[in-house]
């Protein structure tokens, strides 16, 4: 079996009991303990119950309950008291420990960890806490150094934990640690294998509920780096201290930076002390950030932080409640920097005072204050900020409007993508040309045979025919100011047209519903880049009037509704890389103007000269960002202009193969965003672009009313890319 012992809140022991006789030094009777030094305390805790522990090392699913647990979909019952669950590995493992997935709902444990190795590191383990008593540790991903290691172990990374009920004694992302030798003396970590041994990199801890009571640490290594690993804490009490990360025996090559520790919500923080990293007995402040983003939060103190920023609500405007209390000493804070950050919705105005930090028993945040500082309104605006320390708070005052960010010179709009997104809208397939005038071997007809087969068409068909247009795109269209915008696009056409006819000419009109889904990617000229996906459905249109000499004119007119959604993950906030998002929709109208001419070469082919100019408007619209900030957005205009040809050639009785060349020339009108202070105008996409296009129809005779066509069209220019469309016409 196996339990953990707990000493004086410094060390753990993993300790399994073995067959043969051996004392372990310290320990009566045959147990083989294996030490962990863990930030974790308490007395001490033996369960007499069984593991939770897969065969596999990776892959696992795992879930305990307070009557049975379940390893790989297979439910076991238990009396409710269980030593250590393992997602993936034991303490006893060389082998790689990979994205193993631990739910614990109830039950008493000993200890919880994700994944478990030695050499072979750990990467990709989850936990969730939703219940239950755990006495010892909740570890996302676990790497040791065993008492008769001679080679460095494997790295932990990207692993979670998060807590949303039951009590904890101590939460860790990923931890590091060593077995004691068998002899009972500490390990020598001079040895080169321990110098070596062991990154903890990018793992979370997170706390939404429940009780933990020794401390949270976001990972934890033994003599390697700790870097960029992050404690989220949304809810739920702790106590004891909550670190960004740790390694307790650093060589040279150590570091303890780029941890973050976010507080939201409203935990209970009062038993706990903030650290952002910890280099051996020291402080390391390096790169290490706490971002408060609620307010009245009470901690002991604060250390090893070289930033703080500070989300303020609206209701802590004008000297009220401090952000953050400290109650335990005096603080000393050497930090780099100090961020505010307000909503963009947020009523702050110039003189406006927050309290940010507060100990009454002394506050030191050395060369901060003179500093000159700014404070960021959403993701838009900046203002000047002075930071005042009196001795026992620190406080900023709201000075004048200094400008707009980087963010204002390209706020994302939309209004290019749905213009770019649905290009079926411009050019709705007419399913009647000069072409449809074949002989019952597929030749091509005179205008005057055609015309006589037409009328014959017509009288046993009844000139009415349904069609359906599919097909899907990828463009990438560049404007003037070096945007550029990718999208893959999904377009549906369906119509039902009839064909009349005169002495000199038939004239063709169908209704039409327009139906186009879109993702698109929008690199902005100022290095922005974000991702979103629209949504198109309209009504209107179409008609085409073909004289008997193989002219014709041709029109569209559509509108509807276009639903957008843009989201952004580097707009600059305090300095670093914050996703923003909105979400809107606007009416979208769009229609068209073509002439041709249908030109008879001889019995196997026909020429199609044409030239078409299309026009696509989009209105303004209103959103708000997700930084807060009402945001407003002019209607934009494209202008396209069309010239080509296409060539089509009787393959056999039933097909054609057609080919063509056009030139096209865009021009939009740009958008403008404004706010509330602020205004920026972005130019819009202009260019000039080749297509290519080559179809294949297949057209049978009058046992069939059905017609095939299938096409492909590629871009260069301007425009870039290329779309595949498929066209189905039934006449009834």
């Amino acid at each position: 079996m196996l339990w953990v012992n707990f000493y004086g809140g410094v060390k753990v022991e993993i300790c399994q009991a073995r067959k043969t006789q051996k004392n372990f030094a310290g320990d009566a009777g045959n147990d083989d303990c294996f030490s962990w030094i863990f930030h974790g305390g308490g007395g001490r805790v033996a369960f007499a119950a069984e593991n939770v522990q897969p065969s596999a090392t990776s892959g696992n699913s795992v879930e305990v309950n307070s009557d049975n647990y379940s390893i790989n979909g297979t439910t076991t019952a238990a009396d409710g008291e269980y030593d250590a669950v393992f997602g993936g590995g034991y303490e006893q493992n060389p082998s790689a420990a990979n994205n193993n997935r631990v739910t614990i709902n109830g039950g008493r444990i000993n200890g919880v960890f994700g994944g478990m190795s030695t050499y072979g590191g750990a990467t990709g383990n989850r936990i969730v806490i939703n219940g239950g008593n755990i006495s010892g540790g909740v570890i996302g991903g676990a790497v040791y150094f065993p008492y008769d290691s001679t080679s460095s172990v494997g790295n932990v990374t990207d692993n979670l934990v998060i807590i949303n009920g039951g009590t904890v004694n101590f939460v860790s992302g990923g931890e590091i640690a060593y077995a004691y030798p068998t002899d009972g003396s500490a390990p020598d970590l001079t040895q080169e294998f321990f110098q070596s041994g062991g990154d903890v990199s990018g793992n979370t801890a997170q706390v939404e509920g429940g009780t933990v009571t020794n401390g949270v640490s976001g990972g934890s290594a033994l003599t390697g780096s700790a870097t960029g690993n992050t404690v989220n804490i949304n809810g739920g009490k702790i106590s004891g201290s909550v670190i960004g990360s740790e390694v307790r025996y650093p060589t040279e090559n150590s570091a303890v930076t780029g941890n973050t520790i976010n507080i939201s919500g409203s935990p209970d923080l009062s038993g706990a002390n903030l650290i952002g990293g910890l280099l051996g007995s020291g402080y390391s402040p390096d790169g290490n950030t706490l971002n408060i983003n609620t307010s009245g939060i009470t901690a002991k103190n604060i250390y090893g932080f070289g930033g703080v920023n500070f989300h303020v609500p609206d209701s802590l405007l004008n000297n009220t409640t401090p952000m953050l209390t400290l109650t335990d000493g005096s603080t000393s804070l050497g930090l780099d920097s100090v961020g505010v950050y307000f909503d963009g919705n947020s009523s702050f105005k110039t003189g406006d005072t927050v309290n940010l930090i507060y100990n009454a028993n002394g506050l030191n945040t050395g060369d901060t204050t003179s500093q000159d500082l700014t404070v960021q309104k959403g993701s838009t605006s900046i203002y000047g900020l002075n930071l005042a320390n009196n001795g026992t708070g620190l406080s900023a005052t709201i000075g004048n409007r200094l400008g707009d960010t980087d963010n204002v010179s390209s706020v994302p709009y939309p209004v290019l993508a749905p213009i770019e997104i649905v290009p079926a809208l411009t050019y709705v397939h007419i399913p009647i040309g000069f072409d449809q005038y074949v002989d019952e071997d597929g030749y091509f007809m005179t205008p005057e045979e055609g015309k006589a087969q037409a009328v014959e068409n017509v009288r046993e068909n009844r000139g009415f025919e349904l069609f359906l247009n599919t097909g899907f795109g990828h463009i990438k269209t560049k404007t003037g100011d070096g945007t550029y915008v990718k999208a893959d696009n999904t377009t549906i056409d369906l119509g039902f047209g009839c064909t009349l006819f005169s002495d000199n000419s038939q004239t063709y009109i169908a209704p039409v519903i327009e139906y186009n889904r879109g993702d698109y990617d929008s690199h902005l000229h100022n290095g922005i880049t974000g991702s979103g996906k629209t949504k198109y459905f309209a009504g209107g249109v179409v008609a085409r009037n073909m004289l008997n000499n193989g002219f014709y004119y041709e029109g569209s007119f559509r509108g509807g509704r276009d639903e957008n959604n843009f989201t952004a993950d580097n707009f600059i906030v305090n300095n670093s890389p914050q996703r923003v998002s909105y979400n809107m929709d606007a009416p979208l109208y769009a229609g068209h103007v073509r002439l041709g001419k249908f030109n008879r070469l001889n019995a196997n082919n026909i020429l199609e000269v044409y030239g078409i100019y299309a026009y696509t408007q989009q209105n303004g619209m209103n959103s708000d960002l997700s930084t807060g900030e009402h945001v407003s957005f002019n209607s934009v205009h494209s202008n396209r202009m069309r010239l080509g040809y296409r060539m089509t050639t009787r393959v056999s009785k039933i097909s054609t193969i057609y080919t063509g060349l056009a030139f096209q020339y865009e021009s939009n009108s740009g958008s403008t965003a404004s706010g509330d202070v602020w205004s920026n105008s972005t130019a819009g996409a202009k260019g000039s672009s080749g297509m290519i296009e080559l179809g294949w129809q297949i057209k049978p005779r009058k046992d069939t009313p059905w017609v095939v066509d299938a096409y492909a069209t590629g871009w260069i220019g301007h425009q870039q890319g290329g779309t595949i469309m498929a066209k189905v016409k039934k006449s009834f």
